[in-house]
C-alpha cells in the first residue's frame, strides 16, 4: 500500500478495479479534474482486485501528481465484497463516495453527494448515472441506454430507494453504528454471487437509516462494446430479476408470504411481456427487446434458487476463461447501472426501488 500522507480527511474516495485500466485512468482523470471543495478534504483508494495487483504500477504513473493524497491497496482474494471491504479498512474518512472503474464523474459531483449527505442527514446519497454508448451502437440504442441507466427522479430529497454502490456516498460511522461489532460492511457472502450493495442499503433502510438523491450529482457510465448487447443485457436481467426473491428468502426468518407474492409477479410478467416481446419481435418492431426485458426479469423472480442463481464474480469468475476483449471487465457487480429490481419493503418499512 502505498499513500501521501496530509490531515484526517473527512472523506474517501474509493475506486474498486479489476483488470481495468483504460478505464481507471479515464476515471481518476475525472476526479483529478474535479474544482470541488470538498477535494479539500478527501482522499483517493484504489482497491485492486486482481489476483496478481497488476494495477499497482498503473497507480503510481497516475497519482504521481495528484491534487489530493492517494492509497493503494491489493485485495487478492477474489469477490467484490471482499475488494471493497479490504478499501474500508485503509479508509480514513467519515464518508465514502464510490466510483467504479468505469464510471467518470461530473464536475460538482463530489460536492453534490455531500450537500445531498449534509441537507438531508442522509445515510447514503445518489445521483442519476448518464450512460455513454460506443458510438459503433446503432441497434437497440433506446433500449441499452434505459437499460445501463440509472432512473432519473424528478424532486431532489429523501427517497424509498436504493440503486448500486457505484457512485454513491455512504456515512461510514452511522452505517458502521447498525452493523456487529467488527463486522464487514459488505457481506462476504455475495462475493460470487453479487448483490453485496442491495444487501447493505436494505438493512440501512430496515435500520431506520434515510437515503437521498441529487439531481445534480452526475456520473457518466461507459460500458465497454461487449456489454452493450442482448446477450449481456437479458442475462444480467434475469439476475436482477432475481433480486426480490432472493431478498424475501434471506430475511431471519425468511418472509415466504412475499417470497410467493413475487414468484406470482414474476409467473404474470413473464407472461403478459413475454407475449408482447414475441409480437413485437415478429413485426420487426426494435422495442421487443424492452418487453423481452421485463419478461426476462420475471423469469428471475421465478428461477431464484439454485441451479438458477448464477454466480458472475469472484472466484466463479475467476474461473471461467473469457474472450481476450472481455478480461478488461471489472467483476461485474461493478458495472452498468441499471433499472435494478430491489424488493419494496414490507408493510411499515420503507419502500425501496420499485420492481419493473
Amino acid at each position: 500500500m502505498m499513500s501521501q500522507n496530509r490531515a484526517h480527511p473527512r472523506i474517501s474516495i474509493i475506486v474498486p478495479t479489476f483488470n481495468r485500466h483504460d478505464g481507471l485512468k479515464r476515471c481518476l482523470s475525472s476526479l483529478f479534474a474535479l474544482s470541488d471543495t470538498n477535494i479539500a478534504n478527501a482522499e483517493l483508494i484504489v482497491a485492486d482486485n486482481s489476483p496478481d495487483a497488476n494495477a499497482s504500477d498503473v497507480f503510481e504513473t497516475l497519482t504521481a501528481n495528484a491534487p489530493l493524497p492517494c492509497k493503494y491497496v491489493s485485495e487478492t482474494a477474489p469477490g467484490v465484497s471482499n475488494v471493497r471491504n479490504s478499501a474500508l479498512e485503509i479508509a480514513e474518512g467519515s464518508l465514502v463516495a464510490w466510483l467504479d472503474d468505469d464510471q467518470t464523474a461530473e464536475p460538482g459531483w463530489l460536492d453534490e453527494l455531500v450537500k445531498a449527505h449534509d441537507v438531508y442527514g442522509a445515510t447514503v446519497s445518489f445521483g442519476p448515472t448518464l450512460p455513454v454508448l460506443p458510438e459503433s451502437t446503432r441497434k437497440y440504442r433506446s433500449y441499452f441506454t434505459r437499460f445501463f441507466e440509472r432512473p432519473q427522479l424528478p424532486q431532489d430529497g429523501l427517497i424509498d430507494a436504493y440503486f448500486g454502490c457505484g457512485h454513491s456516498l455512504i456515512d461510514l460511522v452511522a452505517i458502521r453504528q447498525m452493523l456487529p461489532e467488527n463486522a464487514p460492511l459488505f457481506d462476504v457472502e455475495a462475493n460470487d454471487l453479487g448483490g453485496e450493495d442491495d444487501r447493505l442499503f436494505q438493512m440501512v433502510l430496515d435500520k431506520g437509516g434515510t437515503i437521498a438523491w441529487n439531481r445534480q450529482a452526475v456520473a457518466h457510465e461507459h460500458p465497454p462494446a461487449h456489454r452493450v448487447k442482448l446477450s449481456y443485457t437479458l442475462q444480467r436481467s434475469f439476475v436482477y430479476g432475481q433480486g426480490p426473491s432472493c431478498s424475501a428468502i434471506r430475511r431471519s426468518p425468511p418472509d415466504v408470504p412475499k417470497l410467493l407474492y413475487w414468484m406470482g409477479v414474476g409467473v404474470g410478467q413473464s407472461t403478459i411481456y413475454g407475449l408482447s416481446a414475441l409480437t413485437l419481435r415478429i413485426l420487426g418492431d426494435e422495442t421487443w427487446a424492452n418487453w423481452a426485458d421485463k419478461a426476462i426479469r420475471g423469469v428471475g423472480k421465478v428461477l431464484w434458487f439454485p441451479p438458477f442463481q448464477l454466480r458472475f464474480y469472484g472466484a466463479a469468475y475467476n474461473q471461467r476463461k473469457p474472450n481476450a476483449d472481455q478480461t478488461s471487465d471489472l467483476e461485474e457487480d461493478m458495472e452498468a447501472e441499471t433499472l435494478r429490481e430491489i424488493e419494496p419493503a414490507t408493510s411499515g418499512d420503507k419502500a425501496s426501488q420499485p420492481a419493473n
